[in-house]
């Protein structure tokens, strides 16, 4: 059974990646590394993959492990003056799937979601609930204007609503 979750999260997560492709035009290799396990990595407008080995690799596994679910994407981004890793991620809950789906074409330039991001400043690498703004630079995703609101989603459509 864990098999086939994962067998299903990592289709849903190509779902979603060809989605985020066609809304921001992605580089190509984003979705075709993926398809090869390896997850991009935006670092302001730089982007690259997760190295298994690397701080990030073992953020992404442990996050993984922990929640039952599937990584395809990492932001990294300051807020608050804290260095913060954000992780876009498919979670076991099948039928809430089509619903987070939905969120990616929810508005034109960016899109909504809820996560979790590691504090990378703190030892520990503490974790914060978030609601992530998310749009693109250069073909690559990234947070918009580097705003990141805790913890309600009706706090993000009040700020992009006044922008």
């Amino acid at each position: 059974m864990i098999n086939n979750i994962k067998e299903l999260q990592k289709k849903e997560a190509i779902k979603r990646l060809q989605i985020l492709t066609e809304k921001f035009d992605l580089k190509s290799n984003i979705l075709e590394d993926f398809k090869k396990d390896k997850i991009s990595l935006s670092i302001e407008k730089y982007l690259t993959s997760i190295d298994s080995k690397s701080t990030f690799g073992e953020i992404v596994k442990l996050h993984e492990q922990h929640n039952n679910s599937l990584a395809y994407y990492g932001i990294v981004f300051k807020a608050f003056d804290m260095l913060m890793f954000a992780i876009l991620t498919v979670s076991p809950y099948i039928e809430d799937w089509e619903k987070e789906r939905e969120l990616l074409y929810k508005y034109d330039n960016l899109i909504c979601l809820s996560g979790y991001a590691y504090n990378l400043d703190i030892p520990n690498k503490c974790t914060e609930f978030i609601n992530m703004i998310i749009t693109s630079v250069n073909g690559a995703l990234t947070f918009e204007n580097g705003t990141v609101k805790l913890p309600v989603l009706q706090e993000i459509k009040i700020y992009k609503e006044n922008v």
